[in-house]
Parts: structure tokens; C-alpha cells; sequence
């Protein structure tokens, strides 16, 4: 696995999403090509979820959409990463997220918020 996940997957993985953000915003500022874009997924979708966990829903919903849009395409394995089950996850986790809308995100159950894990093959 790529070693600049590392901080951010732990910081994402323990609901720090705010510094999952900023770490693998640091990563995005130095990359290019199809890395920068994978990255800004992950930011989207760490800033998504401390938008909703911190009550502006449609701030953080939006931004999970953006996230989940930019990590589409790439490899189940992009980067070392389980890019497939993150995305399964993520879709799963937005869905019951649509289900219990503004006024119930913050009840949503902690077994459905993804997790960031390396890919199979590591």
C-alpha cells in the first residue's frame, strides 16, 4: 500500500474525518494524474462525513456524492487500497444516511460508516 494513505486511512478508520482530510489533502496538493484525482475523492468523502456528524447534512451529503463520483473508475485495488469494498460501503452508508435524512444522521448506527482498508492483495 501506498505509504501516504497510511495516516489518513487511520485518521478516517477512528472518525477523525476532519484530519483524514487534512492529511490526505496534503497528499492531493503534491500529486498529478489520475492519484490527484483518486485523492480528492477521499478528501470529499472525509469532509462529507464531518459535514453530517457535525449537523450541516446537505453540505456533507453533497460532498459524499462528489467523493463517491471521484472514485469511480479506478481500480478495485488503486493504490493498495480496497477501493472495491470502500465504495460498497460507502454507497450503503450514503443510502441509510437518505433514509433517516437531516433531523436523524447523527443516530446513524457506527456499522455503517465505511472503513478504508488495503486491498486483498496486500
Amino acid at each position: 500500500m501506498d505509504p501516504e494513505l497510511h495516516d489518513g486511512m487511520r485518521l478516517f478508520n477512528v472518525r477523525e474525518f476532519c484530519d483524514s482530510h487534512e492529511r490526505f489533502e496534503e497528499e492531493w496538493m503534491v500529486e498529478v494524474g489520475p492519484r490527484k484525482w483518486f485523492l480528492k475523492g477521499l478528501v470529499h468523502t472525509a469532509m462529507g462525513f464531518h459535514y453530517v456528524t457535525h449537523a450541516d447534512y446537505p453540505k456533507g451529503m453533497s460532498l459524499l456524492q462528489s467523493g463517491m463520483q471521484l472514485l469511480e473508475g479506478f481500480a478495485d485495488d488503486f493504490m493498495g487500497m480496497d477501493v472495491a469494498g470502500f465504495r460498497a460501503a460507502l454507497s450503503r452508508c450514503r443510502r441509510e444516511l437518505e433514509q433517516l435524512g437531516p433531523s436523524g444522521a447523527a443516530s446513524l448506527d457506527s456499522v455503517f460508516f465505511p472503513t478504508l482498508r488495503p486491498s486483498r492483495a496486500e
